[in-house]
């Protein structure tokens, strides 16, 4: 009997069977009737054990991938340590970090915490703020990211500092200054030390 034959329950019972990805990967392979039927099931598979292939997504910009894990069930608040990272990770994190804006626009339209913080105590914005990707800060604000979060290094920073101590930040900074970053953080910031590259005139600018 060819297994196209078989009921799904059935392949599902053989591809539980394979020990590695791989092997269920090349069984899912064997032809393209076996394919649609398993392909969801590998997929649904995959956010039982942990998501992986959405850390995956989100680290290099899978798109289809993403989108496909997150319609099955995937959760877009999943935290994780991935690739070469030892901090545990939010999913929108390692996009912000990873500049895939389209990965960042698909997790919040599922409900993603843009203020959601890892194990550094880091939000999304902090990364896209250090990046001066303007596009992915600007859409964080929109979906309300706190621009006055404070992160647990010590000393403590916030997004300004992280976008202060990036080159060519200077879009990203009168973006989050405009976006209600405290006068207190601004006071505190890289923004008020001698020889900054920050002008006296973004400080008053601020306080009108």
């Amino acid at each position: 009997m060819p297994l196209t034959c078989l009921p799904n329950e059935i392949l599902h019972y053989i591809a539980d069977l394979l020990e590695t990805d791989r092997q269920i990967n090349q069984f899912i392979l064997t032809s393209r009737e076996i394919y649609s039927r398993l392909n969801d099931w590998f997929y649904r598979r995959n956010i039982r054990q942990g998501g992986w292939a959405l850390f995956d997504a989100a680290y290099n910009g899978g798109e289809d991938t993403a989108k496909r894990l997150l319609r099955l069930g995937a959760d877009p608040n999943s935290k994780g340590s991935y690739h070469t990272y030892s901090a545990v990770r939010t999913l929108l994190g390692i996009a912000a970090w990873s500049e895939h804006y389209e990965i960042v626009r698909l997790l919040l339209s599922y409900a993603a915490d843009p203020n959601d913080r890892d194990s550094t105590g880091r939000t999304p914005i902090f990364y896209a703020a250090e990046k001066g990707n303007i596009s992915i800060v600007e859409l964080l604000l929109k979906r309300g990211a706190d621009v006055n979060i404070y992160d647990f290094s010590d000393p403590v920073e916030t997004p300004l500092d992280r976008a202060l101590a990036g080159e060519d930040n200077q879009d990203v900074v009168a973006l989050l200054l405009n976006g209600g970053v405290d006068a207190g953080i601004v006071e505190g910031s890289a923004l008020c030390r001698p020889y900054s590259p920050w002008t006296e005139s973004s400080v008053s600018s601020f306080g009108e």
